[in-house]
Formats: C-alpha cells, sequence, structure tokens
C-alpha cells in the first residue's frame, strides 16, 4: 500500500518558500495546493494561481460551509 505524506513549508515573508514549493513540484512531481487569502493581491500574483484572493466575508463563508 502506498503511503502519503504531507509537507509543510514554513517561514518568514521572502525565505524562499515559493521558490522550494516550484523545485519540488519541477522535480518530483509533488503538486501544490493553493491557499485563500483575505489580502490584496501583489502585482506579480494571479487570482488561482499563487492564491484564491477573496473577500473577508467570503472567507468566513466558505469556513462555515467547510468549503476549506
Amino acid at each position: 500500500m502506498a503511503k502519503n505524506y504531507v509537507l509543510v513549508l514554513t517561514g518568514n515573508t521572502g525565505t524562499g518558500k515559493t521558490t522550494v514549493a516550484s523545485y519540488l513540484a519541477e522535480h518530483y512531481h509533488i503538486p501544490q495546493v493553493i491557499t485563500h487569502t483575505t489580502r490584496a493581491p501583489h502585482t506579480h500574483e494571479v487570482d488561482g494561481v499563487d492564491y484564491y484572493f477573496v473577500s473577508g466575508e467570503e472567507f468566513a463563508e466558505k469556513v462555515l460551509n467547510f468549503e476549506m
């Protein structure tokens, strides 16, 4: 039976988490999870690629409906 693992990359802003995650996805075919955020996107970020950008109300509704 195959084993499943969860890998969590954590660190302060600008420490290279995205770089490491991209490397792992490309070289080891480890999929990345796209998370939700209520903050505004930075100029280089794309909705649905980097994050799902939602309002605070939408975020709260998704939590209440067990959608995330």
